[in-house]
C-alpha cells in the first residue's frame, strides 16, 4: 500500500510515474532506475571482494555464498641459497620466479597448490653449494595446473651466482633476479617480485638487509667464513572478485 501511495503522489505532482518491481529483492540486491521510471532489483556491480594469502602448500577454497566468479593469483617459488666460502666472499643464490594468472572459478570450488621452500644456506665445507629453491604451482596434476613458478637457481662450484627462476602458464611470467658474484665483497642474493635478496656476509658480521632469509622467493646472500643466507620461501596470494 505504501508503494501505491508514493506513485499516486508522484503522478499528482506532474512528475514521471515510477513503475515498481512486483516481487521482493534477493539478499544484497538494490533498486535501480532505467531512466524512464521503471524500477527493478539488481545485484551489486562486480568487483574486488577479498584476498587469501598462503605461505605453505594447501588448498584454496572459494568462499561460500559470496558470489566469487574470478580470482587473480600471484604465486612465487622459493629462492636459492647463498654459497659459503672460507677464503673469499660467496656468491648469491638466484631469486624465484613469479606467475600472475587470472582464473574463472565460476564452476570451481577449490584448487590444490604447492609452495616451494627456499634453499638452505651453507655454513661448512668449502665451497658449500646451497640448494636451489623449490617450485610453486597453482593446481596439481592430474587436475589442471594453472601456472607454475620455478625456484631460484643454485650457485656453482666455479663461483658463478645462482640464476633466476622462470615461470610458465601465467598471464604474466616474471623471471627471478640472478644472484651477484662474490669476489670483492658483493655476493647478494637475487631479487624476487616481492623485494631484494640478502646481502653478503663477512666473518662475524650480520646481514645488512633486509632479513636473514630475504623476502618471499628472494635469493640468499653469500658468505665468507660464516653462515650464508637461505633463500626466501615461496608465497601465494589469491585475490577474489565477484
Amino acid at each position: 500500500m505504501a508503494s501505491k501511495i508514493i506513485v499516486d503522489q508522484v503522478q499528482k505532482s506532474g512528475l514521471t510515474a515510477l513503475t515498481l518491481p512486483t516481487g521482493n529483492a534477493s539478499a544484497s540486491e538494490f533498486l535501480q532506475n532505467d531512466g524512464a521510471g521503471a524500477l527493478s532489483w539488481a545485484s551489486a556491480a562486480a568487483g574486488f571482494n577479498s584476498v587469501q594469502a598462503f605461505t605453505v602448500g594447501g588448498t584454496w577454497t572459494k568462499p561460500v555464498g559470496v558470489g566469487i566468479t574470478k580470482i587473480l593469483v600471484f604465486i612465487t617459488g622459493g629462492g636459492g641459497g647463498g654459497m659459503y666460502r672460507a677464503g673469499d666472499f660467496g656468491t648469491g643464490g638466484g631469486a624465484a620466479s613469479t606467475a600472475i594468472k587470472f582464473i574463472d572459478v565460476s564452476s570451481i570450488a577449490s584448487i590444490v597448490f604447492t609452495i616451494g621452500a627456499g634453499g638452505v644456506g651453507g655454513s661448512a665445507s668449502d665451497p658449500y653449494l646451497a640448494p636451489a629453491g623449490g617450485a610453486s604451482a597453482f593446481g596439481v596434476a592430474p587436475a589442471t595446473v594453472h601456472c607454475t613458478a620455478g625456484g631460484g637457481g643454485q650457485t656453482s662450484g666455479t663461483g658463478l651466482p645462482g640464476p633466476g627462476g622462470t615461470a610458465t602458464g601465467g598471464d604474466v611470467n616474471i623471471v627471478g633476479g640472478g644472484g651477484t658474484y662474490g669476489g670483492g665483497g658483493s655476493g647478494q642474493g637475487g631479487a624476487s617480485f616481492w623485494g631484494s635478496g640478502t646481502s653478503v656476509r663477512n666473518t662475524g658480521a650480520a646481514y645488512a638487509a633486509p632479513l636473514a632469509n630475504g623476502t618471499y622467493g628472494s635469493g640468499g646472500g653469500g658468505a665468507r667464513a660464516a653462515a650464508s643466507g637461505s633463500g626466501g620461501d615461496g608465497v601465494c596470494f589469491v585475490m577474489e572478485f565477484k
